[in-house]
């Protein structure tokens, strides 16, 4: 994680300005299919559910609460940060008052609001990987609680006291971490392994045998699963142009998409008669 300052408004007026440009530039393909953009995004909102499911109520209170709460239980490390964070800051607002430096507080308001929002998100439509990106914010509550703490007393001792407690939390995270990546690599290993007995049973099946693939796991041991799970991002007219194909290569191939209770298909509609 890289942090840069940008000074005066000018400069500031050509980054927003230039991030606006960048995002159009990139997200072009989504342009083109702007009201299937809106539509989804509206209804991420509208929907309590996952990826735009659920009840019309925006918010699943007993859900939200429950969400949060395992969140927490997962990053309980951030969330102290977190906490110190706004701690800190409402002591400094407290002792200094008027004279509380402003980009300081400006900077504490802005990541305590973008970690707030994303908790509000992560816990609407909750899965654990999309907190990933805030926890990057990780080092830059640590320095803002170091500077504001400085203000309190700018004494050589408390700059040594301060750096001795980041090295101190380095090696409570390196520690944190030399127990768990280990406990997860494994749990990968082990969800790989689970699934090798169905890979070896795909490998028996006759190629023009009928195969409806369900899962609600990400990962599955057929390359048709793959398929239709990457033909989902295709625009339209490439998708109706690749199912022809598809189909002649993998025929009678049909694919049950939890998320959205729908059968996937790319020759004829599934029937149970047929």
């Amino acid at each position: 994680m890289r942090l840069f300052v940008i000074v005066g408004c000018k400069k500031k007026l050509l980054f927003v300005g230039a991030a606006f440009l960048m995002f159009f530039i990139i997200a072009f393909p989504l342009l083109l299919h702007f009201n299937f953009l809106w539509g989804w995004v509206k209804s991420l909102f509208m929907h309590s559910g996952t990826y735009g499911a659920g009840d019309s109520n925006i918010i699943d209170l007993v859900s939200l609460r429950t969400n949060i709460k395992e969140l927490f239980g997962y990053e309980k490390r951030f969330f102290y940060v977190y906490f110190t964070l706004f701690g800190t800051l409402l002591g400094f607002l407290i002792y200094f008052r008027k004279k509380a430096e402003k980009r300081t507080v400006l900077l504490a308001l802005g990541v305590i609001f973008t970690i707030a929002l994303q908790i509000l998100m992560v816990g609407k439509h909750y899965a654990h990987r999309y907190f990933i990106p805030v926890l990057m914010l990780s080092p830059l509550m640590v320095f803002i609680v170091a500077e504001m703490v400085k203000k309190f007393y700018p004494k050589r001792i408390t700059a040594i006291l301060i750096n001795v407690a980041i090295v101190g939390l380095l090696i409570w995270s390196v520690q944190f971490n030399r127990v768990w990546l280990p406990i997860k690599t494994e749990a990968m290993g082990t969800d790989i392994e689970n699934r090798l007995p169905t890979w070896h049973f795909a490998q028996t099946l006759e190629k023009n045998s009928y195969k409806i693939i369900t899962s609600q796991n990400y990962g599955c041991p057929f390359i048709e699963y793959t398929l239709f799970y990457s033909q989902v991002w295709a625009n339209q007219k490439k998708r109706e142009e690749y199912q022809p194909i598809l189909n002649k290569l993998y025929p009678n191939s049909f694919s049950y998409f939890t998320w959205s209770d729908e059968m996937k298909y790319w020759g004829e509609k599934f029937s149970a008669d047929s």
